[in-house]
This record gives C-alpha cells, structure tokens and sequence, in this order.
C-alpha cells in the first residue's frame, strides 16, 4: 500500500517531536491611596503608654538611614522593640505593593498626601525580611504599628483631623533591603472625605 508503515512512522515521529511548554505567572498588584488593611485590620492590643523624652537630641541611630528622635515620641514607651520617631515629618502620596514588595513615593508634607510616618524601628531579630505581607503578621510590628501608638502620637491638630485613622506597615524598598537598610515605618492615613490631608499630624519636636 503506497505510503503505508513508513508513512505512519514518520507521522508518529513528527507528532512526537511536538513539545508544547506553556508557563502561567501571576502577579498581584495592589495600589493603596486610603484605606490600605490586606492584613483584615492591624490595631492589636499595644504596650504603649504616655510618650516619652529620653532624649531630645536627634540622632541616626543604627543604620535608620534617617535622623531619629526619642523626644515627645510614643513608639519609645514600647518597650524592647527599639521603636523611635524620625527628627522631621515623613510623608507618603501612595504605598504599591506588588507580591508583599512596597515601593512607596515620597510627599512634601505641606503638600497633600495620604500616608505619614509616626514610628521607625529596626526589623525584629526572627523576622527580616523586605516582604509586607509576612512582616504585618509579627507580634512586635503589630505592637507597634496599632492603633494605640498611633493615637498616643498624633498632635493636636491630628486629634481634631479625623475620628479615625488607617495604620500600615513599610518595609525596607527592594533597592534599600540591597543596600543593607534593616527598618521599618509604622505609617497611618486620616480616613477623611478624599482621604488626602496636608501638614504634619503627628508630634515632632520644633
């Protein structure tokens, strides 16, 4: 028969060389202004008491990357987490985080923005890592990035601000965990109409 066997062998070899790979990757982007609680809420049960003044000189301290200050700062009164507050307003326009890893933008204070920094603490001993979604979930980070730091360390214009106010977690960026930086920043956004604010809300010595 014409074509036959020798025919079908090369049909068979010919599907057989047929190798199909198919690769699926997903990725989760999730863009924050306002609001920003994957974790179903961060405001656990606090050590925090009245802020405190140990010291009133502002200081780098080890490997913060940013002058702190134990002056008129509530993460202080944390005990054994390290926590301080940074020497001069931190504010943020928006945290993105794509897989558990944050880049943020910095934002003039003065200008409107959502997000601003009231304590910054080195990365607990068990629990360095650069990743938001695992790093929300450590006891110590939740201690003192609640909802009672927060409001211990809000000013008087913040009290009057807004009722409420969501609080976050910022890890060290992917280019700053390269470069070595081991902190993180307790942030908080005031939940208000647009969800957007101007000035500083939080207490930073003059």
């Amino acid at each position: 028969m014409a074509g036959g066997p020798d025919r079908s062998r090369s049909l068979l070899i010919g599907a057989l060389a047929v190798v199909t790979v198919s690769v699926s990757v997903t990725v989760t982007v999730l863009t924050y202004g306002n609001g920003r609680q994957p974790d179903g809420g961060r405001d656990t049960d606090a050590r925090s008491g009245a802020s405190s003044s140990a010291s009133a000189t502002p200081s780098a301290g080890p490997g913060f990357g940013v002058a702190t200050t134990t002056e008129d700062c509530a993460a202080t009164a944390v005990d054994g987490l390290g926590g301080r507050c940074t020497a001069t307003p931190e504010c943020w326009s928006g945290i993105t985080d794509i897989s558990g890893i944050i880049t943020v933008s910095r934002a003039d204070c003065q200008a409107e923005h959502v997000w601003e920094t009231f304590a910054i603490a080195p990365l607990p001993k068990d629990g360095q890592t650069n990743n938001a979604r695992d790093l929300v979930k450590h006891p110590d980070v939740k201690t003192l990035c609640s909802q009672t730091v927060m409001a211990d360390s809000l000013s008087a214009d913040g009290r009057t601000l807004a009722r409420t106010w969501d609080v976050d977690v910022i890890p060290p960026t992917a280019s700053e965990w390269d470069k070595g930086l081991r902190v993180y920043r307790c942030v908080a956004a005031a939940e208000t109409d647009n969800g957007r604010k101007t000035g500083s809300q939080f207490a930073v010595p003059s």
